[in-house]
């Protein structure tokens, strides 16, 4: 029975009990005495039905409350599973990764609010209310999987960047690390040139790498303090930047002296193709002088000897000249030995040979003068000789 029911009973009864006055039945004054305990009762059919109305309007508010949990738990659990999935982590085609998750952040806030007002509604029921104790553990299921979805996009969120600066912080260290092993197989290449003129195309080359150095010093150190800045924050990938970072450091900084050695090999190379350049030259002439300096040749008078002594003294001036050049390629070769060159054994040969070449020559010109000199004698004493038979000879005619 509802109250308007009730109501109706009594206002039937009121009516009734009217009637039966106005009839002036004789059950009238019995009627009249028992109305107060019809209504009596009538007032705790009301009461009953009241009491039930409320606990039928508890049992179903608790039913509609297990219903919107239960709902929004299954949400907040398929969102938990969506944003802890491990292959939302991999490093693979992660800017579509990042803006899906960006997307789903967005999208969860409403998620999260609808959550927030059930669980809120939850947190109204008193101790005293119906099914209390359910009420409090889908409360506290609500808030917790709130509390763990929440850290769970924001852990996803630096996760994501984390992965991102590492993987920018990668291509640029891996460049970096392209760009050294370049310059080492330049400054540990066996290169040095053929001639001169090569070689002073490579130490332009040099140069040119050594200026790139100090370019990419800069680089370096943005590297470095990127790195160190994603070790201190504690980067999911720090391990494997804190081994490229000291990896990098180390190729870095050997640089110099790998350009230095380079630099001293090919200043040795440009050396020592002087070296063998002036050798060459000298070598050159000392053949081109040989036969002249070696010349049994000494004339048949007096006057063609003198003209083989004079273009002797010739050759003996240009040799003055020609043996302070061999002396200063002599004191070349001293340094270049002293000083440890690459190719020491090669310029020891190489100035033995010039050496007892030059010998050879001065050896030749000393004989050669000599022969001249004896020669110059002899066709001196034959002049005189034959100045002396010429003479007789007049005289004889003369006394005959």
């Amino acid at each position: 029975l509802c109250t308007r029911d009730k109501e109706n009973i009594n206002s039937d009864i009121a009516v009734r009990l009217s009637e039966i006055v106005a009839e002036k039945n004789f059950g009238a004054q019995d009627a009249r005495k028992r109305f107060p305990e019809v209504e009596g009762h009538l007032q705790k059919v009301q009461k009953q039905l009241q009491e039930n109305r409320a606990s039928l309007q508890e049992i179903l508010s608790y039913q509609n409350f297990l219903r919107q949990a239960n709902e929004q738990l299954n949400i907040l659990r398929n969102k938990m599973k969506i944003v802890t999935d491990p292959a939302g982590f991999e490093p693979t085609n992660l800017k579509s990764k990042i803006k899906k998750h960006e997307n789903f952040v967005a999208d969860i806030e409403g998620v999260i609010s609808t959550a927030e007002n059930v669980s809120k509604e939850g947190s109204k029921y008193s101790k005293d209310s119906r099914g209390y104790e359910d009420v409090s553990r889908k409360v506290e299921d609500l808030d917790h999987l709130i509390s763990g979805l929440q850290e769970a996009c924001s852990a996803k969120t630096r996760r994501l960047n984390e992965i991102r600066e590492y993987i920018s912080w990668q291509r640029k260290a891996d460049e970096f690390e392209k760009w050294i092993g370049d310059c080492e197989a330049e400054f540990s290449s066996d290169n040095y040139g053929t001639d001169s003129i090569t070689v002073k195309q490579l130490l332009n080359k040099h140069k040119q790498s050594q200026e790139s150095i100090n370019n990419h010093k800069e680089i370096f150190d943005s590297l470095k303090s990127s790195a160190d800045d994603m070790i201190n924050a504690d980067n999911v990938y720090k391990d494997d930047v804190k081994v490229q970072k000291e990896r990098i450091c180390d190729l870095f900084e050997s640089l110099p002296t790998s350009s230095a050695a380079r630099y001293k090999n090919l200043e040795e190379a440009a050396q020592l193709y002087q070296f063998l350049r002036d050798i060459s030259d000298e070598l050159v002439w000392i053949r081109e002088t040989m036969p002249q300096a070696s010349s049994l040749e000494t004339g048949n008078s007096v006057e063609e000897v003198a003209q083989h002594q004079k273009r002797l003294q010739t050759l003996e001036s240009t040799m003055v000249g020609h043996e302070h050049l061999v002396e200063n390629v002599g004191k070349q070769a001293d340094d270049m030995i002293e000083g440890k060159h690459y190719a020491s054994d090669d310029i020891k040969i190489k100035w033995g040979a010039l050496r007892e070449t030059f010998r050879t020559l001065k050896d030749a010109l000393v004989s050669r003068k000599e022969r001249l000199e004896r020669a110059m004698e002899l066709h001196r004493y034959l002049s005189e000789v034959s100045e002396s038979i010429e003479w007789l000879l007049v005289c004889r005619q003369q006394v005959s």
